[in-house]
């Protein structure tokens, strides 16, 4: 299943012209037939989907969610955030927030939630932490996303795997980081 998704993901960035420094290939939650692709672009990582049912020339639609590396602030020297970023490999995001910043890795899958504004899907990642740099004890608050919508989750999934792209695609959004409003994010179609 694995081989068969790569290609698809291979096919479509080559097609593309697009470089690219790492690439992880995981399957999305309960199944091993929708697969979800990171691709490290430098200063941004490229998130997409493909179907082990669909073929190689089908065209991705990626996700571009930028790095922001900048956006720790003072928060970049301390030593949660130290480790953080060794734990996170090099896969994670940031924000700034109300009360610091906010530090997300892409490794894991991240929960999808539609409907919260027309056409759009909030995207929360599983793995998400926010930043504290002022607070003398627990700077590192661990986030766990909203998982409001588990039956819909799985409806749009399966009928994303069977090719129905509507289903599961919308305008996405990157939400959840508390004391800030959903980001919108870019696509490559």
């Amino acid at each position: 299943m694995k081989a068969i998704a790569s290609a698809g993901f291979d096919a479509d960035l080559a097609r593309r012209g697009q470089k690219y420094e790492h690439r992880m290939n995981a399957p999305t939650p309960y199944n091993a037939l929708l697969w979800r692709a990171v691709v490290d672009r430098g200063d941004e990582f490229w998130v997409g989907y493909h179907s082990v049912f669909e073929s190689q020339d089908k065209p991705v639609r990626w996700t571009i969610y930028s790095k922001n590396a900048a956006m720790l602030g003072n928060s970049a020297s301390t030593r949660e955030v130290k480790t953080l970023t060794r734990f996170t490999d090099g896969w994670w995001i940031a924000r700034t927030n109300a009360k610091g910043a906010w530090l997300g890795d892409m490794r894991a899958p991240e929960s999808r939630i539609w409907g919260s504004k027309k056409g759009m899907v909030d995207s929360r990642l599983l793995l998400a932490w926010s930043i504290h740099p002022t607070v003398k004890k627990d700077r590192l608050r661990r986030i766990f996303p909203d998982q409001r919508n588990a039956s819909d989750y799985l409806q749009r999934l399966a009928q994303r795997i069977i090719g129905n792209h509507e289903s599961w695609e919308a305008n996405p959004r990157l939400a959840g980081i508390a004391g800030s409003l959903p980001e919108f994010l870019a696509v490559e179609e």
